[in-house]
């Protein structure tokens, strides 16, 4: 799945977009402003060549901003509400709500029912050609703004945290700012309607023996271990995520390592996010969630020492020097995974490295 040059740093967003379109599920991005969801939306439809709404979602937007103006005419003969749909959210087949936790309570009512049956009175029961719908939001309700979000929370079947890339993305950012003013201003769009075929094989793609086994195994432990417990629907739904991975990775059948994509959908707070993707990736990738632990242990190692006051340079340099042969030993453990993760973890690790060389050489020059 090819992603837009422009999208710099957000792989894994694009993947769980093709994921849920595929899937014909809605998801959910939260994330702190200039994060480029909205861009992300936008590329995405340009991609799949499919129709798109977009809406920005606040307390005064009403039913009609969303569905389409009202029927005057209609509503005169029939003497009920109804919309004009062409051209809004049930006449798009991919849509972006943009912070629709802010959406007002008349919204919400109408937006309950189309999110999970893409279906709308208007005034009969008619059906939406929406498949996918994107929501974005700033931040996730939690505490007192929570209450009256949990039923919208539900209805995301996917649901990731993004962060700012930070510092070790910006010259790739600034390159590619570069690439778009050459082209005009105009954005990298690639071509993924190929995978439209994939919605139709979906649903018709069964468990492997041992992808059943792994797709209760996680369920057990999140809900016995740990008291992550999973509704009935999020647990049968979810399946239909698993089958879209499968689908896009050309498989016959739903193996172990197609079921990664739980780890976005089997959580219900913050809290419970990095418990979740732990859980999932020691049944999926048991070398993944070694590597993250070891990269983890690494960096935390490096942010101990820049935390800690020393007496001496002495003391600085030789607590470097100590560092230093740990992440050595990290390094050669991840080689001795041989598999393609360890090794870029292995990379990660020779850059901490160099680091860990020029901070020596500074502190060496100024004893």
């Amino acid at each position: 799945m090819k992603i837009p040059a422009d999208l710099i740093g957000r792989e894994t967003e694009w993947k769980l977009l093709c994921i849920a379109w595929v899937a014909q599920k809605n998801i959910l991005f939260v994330s702190p402003p200039g994060t480029a969801k909205t861009m992300m939306a936008r590329l995405f439809a340009s991609a799949i060549r499919k129709s798109f709404f977009g809406m920005q979602m606040s307390v005064f937007t009403t039913p009609n901003r969303i569905f389409g103006g009202y029927d005057l005419r209609k509503m005169r003969e029939e003497g009920k509400e109804s919309f004009r749909l062409e051209g809004h959210l049930a006449d798009a087949e991919f849509a972006l709500l943009d912070e629709i936790f802010k959406s007002g309570k008349a919204s919400r009512d109408m937006l309950l029912t189309y999110l999970a049956e893409r279906k709308i009175e208007n005034p009969e029961v008619v059906a939406g050609k929406t498949r996918c719908i994107f929501s974005a939001s700033n931040e996730l309700p939690e505490g007192k703004d929570s209450v009256g979000n949990e039923a919208f929370m539900d209805r995301f079947l996917i649901r990731h945290e993004m962060r700012y890339l930070g510092p070790q993305a910006w010259d790739k950012l600034k390159d590619a700012y570069f690439a778009r003013m050459d082209r005009g201003g105009d954005f990298d769009v690639p071509d993924l309607s190929y995978i439209n075929d994939a919605q139709s094989v979906c649903p018709h793609i069964k468990f492997s023996s041992d992808g059943w086994e792994a797709y209760r195994h996680i369920g057990e432990i999140l809900w016995y271990d740990h008291g992550i417990l999973t509704s009935d629907r999020r647990f049968s739904e979810c399946i239909a995520i698993v089958q879209a991975v499968a689908a896009l990775r050309q498989h016959s059948e739903i193996r172990v390592e197609d079921l990664f994509v739980l780890r976005y959908a089997w959580w219900q707070n913050r809290t419970q996010i990095q418990t979740v993707a732990d859980v999932v990736l020691s049944v999926t990738s048991p070398n993944i969630s070694k590597i993250n632990k070891i990269l983890e242990s690494a960096h935390i190692l490096v942010k101990g020492w820049q935390d800690s006051h020393f007496d001496t340079t002495d003391d600085r340099i030789n607590a470097l020097g100590k560092i230093g042969l740990e992440i050595r030993k990290m390094k050669e453990e991840l080689e001795g995974m041989k598999d393609a993760d360890a090794a870029s973890a292995a990379s990660e690790l020779l850059g901490i490295t160099a680091k860990l060389r020029n901070e020596l050489r500074k502190w060496t020059s100024k004893k």
